[in-house]
């Protein structure tokens, strides 16, 4: 009985924090999805290449560099 309510609260947190980013990634401009993903996930943009990170915010990796030009200048 224990298994199952653990295996439920850690499903459940899963799918929030999925419907929380399929939200901003439809609802957001390309400047606040690429703020929204340094803000959860820093360590990704090291590790991963660009181009997937572009495709994963739905952007071309052109306006993936201008966001990253543009963040870091202010």
């Amino acid at each position: 009985m224990e298994f199952n309510t653990i295996v439920r609260v850690i499903t459940e947190r899963y799918l929030l924090s999925s419907e929380i980013e399929i939200y901003n990634l439809r609802n957001q401009s390309a400047e606040e999805r690429y703020r929204f993903f340094l803000k959860h996930h820093p360590t990704l943009l090291q590790r991963v290449q660009l181009k997937y990170i572009a495709s994963y915010l739905d952007m071309s990796v052109e306006t993936l560099s201008r966001m990253r030009g543009k963040v870091r200048t202010s």
